[in-house]
């Protein structure tokens, strides 16, 4: 035990404590065992020894003693006066997605890495089909193709693993068009925008997806092999490869006189499989690379898919048959059965607290949306999962959503923290809990509308879906877990 010293002028002795016996401070049994310093007072400093003399007590008590357990029987008072209920009323029904971004000039990058393509047949939540749309450029080297003749021309696809959905294990078919349309990177594009293209298709590839091995590349330039990543390799028609030798040299003097000539492609699925595959055309090696020769010498060129170019991609949802279906027709009807989170532009949730008034005048300490999700017949759980995030916006008006302050601080936090603070994530319970704590304090206030919609975290990233229990199930409703004092 450290004593703290006060110094008023005494003389000091130091000397070890012989037998340490146990006293009691608090009902809590102490034991002095450490060397102590005495502190002897002169004549001339005795009046300051007895002024000081209680507080070198009380400071010795203090330093000696857990703080937690100090002042302890405090507490129970303290949490008179935190209240907890799970009976707060609200209700939920299904909502039909909107259109969501994806592209923007300032979201490019690492911020979108995985772009959903395939013509996707849910069991649940009906059909999806997602076709993607994509620039490509010039590289830092302006080609010289005068007397090139063509060897093959192909297009770089990087499977992104993390995005893909459901069972991908059966053939895809993917067509391959030229765009007759420019696509803009200081504009902003959604799910719902098409764009026109060419009659004629410049390639059409049928493949089985193998995105866990690398693939091993003879490249003639080197006259070696060559590893990749994973990735979908393309073949394109020669008519396309041999414009691209022979068009005029200016076409490739600037960005613009290249987009006249080759504005960009549309990957489109043609065939309906089981799962939805996605590809990261942010990463390496995405591209159009030509390969030619020139007398005997054998050369490549790449045209790369940069930061700034747009990739955007299309959405279509058909529910017609599917289990989701009759939610559609009368969503406020079903509240006490299912609802259906699901990426793309897929279905939302809307929650709402139609009582606040009654909860005027309480602090909320804590306030957690807790989501079962359910598993329905006919789901395989191994091709299936549920959504591993969720987010909270508020619903202002009819058509305005703005995420809530709850989810914002979470999201500017530094780190890979999100769903530690906010929830949202798939628990070890099976539930999702969404800390909605400093929206909720708003909504009794006044501040904010008592509605929230729930959607699917990076919608435009993902075809995952989880179906949920509505807040009158039988065994596991929607609720909301609430702490709070009263004041």
């Amino acid at each position: 035990m450290d004593y703290m010293i006060v110094h008023v002028g005494w003389t000091k002795q130091s000397f070890q404590t012989p037998n340490p016996k146990p006293y009691t401070l608090n009902s809590t049994p102490y034991t002095l065992n450490h060397q102590r310093t005495c502190y002897h007072p002169t004549m001339n400093n005795l009046k300051r020894l007895l002024y000081f003399f209680s507080g070198l007590i009380l400071l010795a008590q203090l330093a000696c003693n857990d703080p937690t357990v100090i002042g302890s029987d405090l507490f129970t008072g303290d949490q008179l006066d935190i209240e907890f209920t799970d009976t707060v009323s609200l209700k939920a029904y299904a909502l039909e997605g909107d259109s969501v971004l994806t592209y923007s000039p300032i979201i490019v990058g690492n911020d979108t890495r995985s772009f959903l393509f395939g013509d996707f047949a849910d069991p649940i939540l009906g059909r999806v089909k997602s076709t993607i749309y994509f620039q490509v450029s010039l590289n830092a080297t302006v080609p010289s193709f005068e007397g090139a003749e063509l060897d093959s021309i192909v297009l770089l696809l990087p499977y992104q693993e993390d995005g893909i959905y459901g069972d991908p294990n059966s053939t895809f078919e993917m067509e391959v068009y030229q765009l007759d349309e420019r696509l803009y990177s200081d504009s902003v594009y959604y799910s719902s925008q098409s764009f026109k293209v060419r009659n004629t298709p410049a390639g059409f590839h049928p493949f089985v997806p193998d995105f866990k091995d690398s693939l091993t590349i003879f490249e003639p330039s080197e006259d070696t092999t060559v590893r990749y990543p994973p990735h979908l390799r393309v073949p394109l028609s020669e008519q396309l490869g041999n414009f691209l030798l022979n068009t005029d040299p200016t076409n490739y003097s600037t960005d613009s006189a290249f987009y006249s000539i080759l504005p960009g492609f549309e990957l489109r699925p043609v065939s309906q499989n089981q799962g939805m595959l996605s590809f990261d055309l942010r990463g390496f090696p995405t591209g159009l690379k030509l390969y030619y020769h020139q007398d005997t010498s054998k050369f490549e060129y790449t045209f790369p898919v940069f930061n700034n170019n747009v990739v955007t991609t299309y959405f279509e949802h058909d529910y017609t048959g599917s289990t989701v279906e009759p939610f559609l027709t009368n969503p406020e009807d079903e509240t006490d059965s299912l609802l259906f989170l699901q990426g793309a532009s897929g279905m939302d949730v809307i929650v709402e607290f139609p009582y606040l008034e009654n909860l005027k005048g309480l602090i909320v300490n804590n306030a957690e949306l807790v989501l079962y999700p359910q598993r329905l017949p006919g789901d395989n759980e191994m091709f299936y999962g549920n959504t591993d995030q969720l987010i909270a916006s508020e619903i202002v008006g009819d058509s305005i959503f703005m995420l809530i302050e709850d989810v914002e601080f979470a999201l500017n936090r530094v780190g890979n923290s999100f769903g530690e603070i906010f929830g949202g994530k798939m628990e070890d319970d099976n539930t999702y809990r969404l800390n909605i704590s400093g929206h909720f304090q708003d909504m009794i206030s006044g501040n904010k509308s008592n509605r929230l919609l729930i959607s699917v975290y990076n919608k435009a990233q993902k075809a995952s879906r989880s179906v949920i229990s509505g807040p009158n199930h039988s065994m596991f409703p929607m609720k909301l877990r609430l702490t709070f004092t009263r004041y």
